[in-house]
């Protein structure tokens, strides 16, 4: 699409392209909706033309920048005024526009009174101008670099109106974050709509974007309230404000003298606010520089602070730290995920039998764990609890100086460790509580008195020898045996020699089968054997014999000397039973029935058979 022209765009239109300014100032984004607000901002900096993705609406027209400056004013090229402006009327206050117009004329004929007076009032106009030029001159010393924008056009409205007695009169200054100019100074003060609204007209006409891309400094107008002089307050690299003022009658064409010191004025007046611009910029930095090295310098004596106080607490923890490492009861590491030790206690040098330095070259676990049941760097333990980031299990570890093992329990957790990542392993020697755990183990499936198997591990391997009697097609025979006349033992000698009997029976009987088969004592003083993998009736009988001569023979307990029997009741799998209830009913049956078949033939012995005391 072509080009249009700032006057043809309306809010709504979209950008085809950004848009940027003569002096490098971007103004738009492409594809951005167009604003009032842009548009003002275009035609402020000289934009003239821009490509838009959609042209006017039906029924749009707007007249171009001269078709309408001529419907709001009349521009006059301040070029072309009269050099010389005839005398007039005095004014009561004094201006260099006013003493200009009092300049005498020159007499046309040689009266020396006439030229007597011109000398005079060329005299007095002459003081008159140089007090106003001299004063206009220290201008810049009444400016100091405190001033703001508002005091520094306030002292130039004062020596404008010495120059010039505007009617009414407005500075601007130019808001470079909105691309506008704003109103600072107006007066009279309530006049400040007027010229808000002059302003707007003539932006919208595209004359201050002129001014402004072509630098013309001041610009004549006629307008409905008068001649009005606009003026650029601009330095050679930008605009700064904009000066309007409307002109006393008297004053409404200004000679070229006046002009160039009205230049000069707002000339200064631009320097002047760039400089208060620069050192209001600059303060401002040096406020911020001097708050952040303040700020800063406070944390950095904060943080020195906060080291110091973090110092001695790391050396109190590092002392109580030490304290509870080397007195307690456990092995406590750090190393590495990949196995270097990093600190060690007390305990973990004594528990394996190395020194500091040689801990610290060893590797974990490998070094630590019994070679025989972990070869091959056998960690996978330690691995997976590492992964997880703690836990609980159970080692074998092996002393370094004489090789011997000993069960540990391991805890891992990890850990930050001088800020790397790092592992802390406690270990605990449980050598004690295994030994305990096994008797308890040995006392809940074995006689105390004689170390045999109790009830519960005599079924539970019956039920063993059934299951495997049954896969392999052998037999497996059940002995109930109850010993014959033991009550006197215990009535007679006591308890302790009856222990001792009892004790002496277990051996026997131990005595008489083979390793794979089992005594067990069931309560009291009955007795029962398994004989597995049984391969005939017969085989059982010659056991059964063989008990029956073994624990015929005479015990002697002390000076006590005793003659002890047994009754035996036996069940063969699978011939009496195929299960451990019914095998166990049988032998316990056939036992009763040889024990009642012994008090009827008068054979049981019923009391101790000699004594040595």
């Amino acid at each position: 699409m072509p080009l249009q022209h700032v006057s043809e765009i309306y809010p709504g239109m979209i950008l085809e392209a950004d848009v940027i300014a003569a002096n490098g100032r971007f103004l738009a984004s492409q594809g951005q909706p167009l604003t009032g607000e842009h548009i003002k901002a275009l035609m402020t900096w000289g934009v003239e033309q821009v490509s838009v993705m959609n042209g006017k609406p039906p029924g749009h027209c707007l007249s171009t920048p001269q078709d309408q400056t001529e419907s709001l004013f009349k521009v006059i090229p301040i070029n072309t005024l009269p050099a010389h402006i005839p005398d007039g009327e005095k004014q009561q206050t004094a201006t260099l526009t006013s003493l200009y117009r009092q300049i005498p004329a020159r007499p046309e004929d040689n009266d020396p009174e006439k030229w007597m007076f011109y000398h005079r009032k060329l005299y007095e106009f002459s003081l008159s101008a140089l007090e106003q030029a001299a004063d206009l001159s220290n201008f810049p010393a009444t400016i100091t670099r405190n001033d703001n924008p508002e005091k520094i056009l306030a002292k130039a409205h004062q020596r404008l109106q010495k120059l010039i007695q505007f009617r009414q009169c407005a500075f601007f200054i130019m808001n470079e974050k909105s691309s506008a100019f704003e109103l600072v100074l107006s007066n009279p003060q309530e006049k400040g709509q007027v010229f808000d609204s002059l302003l707007m007209e003539l932006v919208k006409c595209g004359q201050i974007a002129s001014m402004i891309r072509y630098r013309h400094q001041a610009i004549m107008l006629d307008h409905s309230l008068g001649k009005c002089l606009v003026h650029l307050i601009s330095t050679t690299s930008r605009v700064r404000g904009l000066c309007i003022g409307y002109l006393q009658d008297k004053d409404q064409q200004l000679p070229a003298e006046i002009r160039n010191l009205l230049d000069n004025v707002l000339q200064f007046t631009a320097n002047a606010l760039e400089s208060s611009q620069l050192y209001s910029l600059i303060t401002r930095h040096n406020v911020e520089l001097q708050t952040t090295v303040k700020k800063k310098t406070a944390e950095l004596r904060q943080t020195i602070q906060n080291l110091e106080q973090e110092i001695q607490q790391r050396k109190v923890a590092q002392r109580n730290l030490d304290f509870i490492l080397n007195n307690v009861h456990d092995a406590i590491f750090i190393f590495t995920p990949q196995g270097k030790i990093d600190e060690v206690n007390a305990k973990m040098l004594s528990m394996f039998g190395v020194s500091r330095e040689e801990a610290l070259r060893m590797n974990i676990p490998a070094d630590i764990s019994c070679r025989r049941l972990y070869p091959d760097n056998h960690t996978h333990n330690w691995q997976d609890v590492i992964e997880r980031g703690s836990g609980i299990f159970e080692w074998t570890a092996q002393r370094r100086d004489d090789g011997s093992t000993f069960p540990v329990e391991v805890y891992l957790k990890k850990i930050t460790w001088d800020g790397r990542e790092a592992v802390l392993a406690t270990l605990r020697d449980i050598s004690q509580r295994k030994e305990a755990e096994k008797q308890l183990e040995f006392l809940a499936l074995h006689d105390p008195l004689t170390e045999l198997p109790n009830r519960k591990l005599f079924l539970e391997r019956l039920s063993q020898s059934i299951i495997r009697a049954r896969r392999i097609s052998l037999q497996a025979a059940v002995l109930f045996i109850d010993l014959d006349g033991f009550k006197p033992v215990n009535d007679t000698y006591g308890h302790y020699v009856g222990d001792k009997v009892l004790q002496t029976i277990a051996l026997r009987l131990c005595s008489t089968l083979r390793k794979s088969d089992t005594v067990a004592r069931l309560g009291g003083d009955e007795f029962g054997i398994i004989i597995p993998d049984l391969h005939a009736e017969k085989d059982c009988m010659l056991v059964v014999d063989k008990a029956q001569r073994t624990l015929s023979h005479p015990i002697q307990i002390d000076e006590h000397y005793m003659h002890l029997g047994c009754s035996i009741g036996t069940a063969i799998f699978p011939r009496d039973g195929e299960d451990v209830d019914t095998l166990i009913k049988v032998a316990d049956t056939e036992m009763y029935k040889a024990k009642k078949k012994k008090k009827q033939s008068g054979h049981i012995t019923r009391s101790p058979s000699k004594s040595t005391s």
